[in-house]
């Protein structure tokens, strides 16, 4: 299965956590990093009352919040990094610039063989 961006970033979990039952237990999942701008990664600034809304997305709260964050910060791009068994990018070179300086590169490298197909556009 195929998400694409912050606004499907739950899903790769969801279906891992086993919240769609059994339907997507051998299911593979790559997650396209279109856009990983950290204003684009879908971020989400919970109030300190508010926690990390774990009873809002059911998950466990380490797919959304890096522990290294100094203030709450709920972030859907990373879950789907996680979650998923790849990730792909629009070009080569997006996808050296996210692996070299994206705030999600730790998890971008956990995952070595990330696909990128050139899109004809030279940089």
């Amino acid at each position: 299965m195929v998400t694409n961006d912050w606004f499907t970033g739950l899903v790769p979990a969801y279906a891992k956590q086993g919240f769609f039952g059994d339907y997507f237990n051998d299911t593979t999942f790559m997650h396209i990093c279109h856009n990983l701008n950290p204003t684009y990664e879908g971020r989400i600034y919970p109030s300190s009352q508010e926690g990390t809304l774990d009873e809002v997305h059911n998950l466990p709260s380490w797919y959304l919040v890096d522990p290294a964050w100094t203030k709450p910060l709920l972030n859907p791009s990373r879950c789907a990094i996680l979650a998923s068994d790849q990730w792909a990018t629009v070009s080569p070179s997006y996808k050296n610039e996210l692996l070299g300086s994206s705030p999600l590169a730790y998890a971008l490298r956990e995952k070595p063989d990330a696909f990128a197909f050139n899109n004809g556009i030279p940089k």
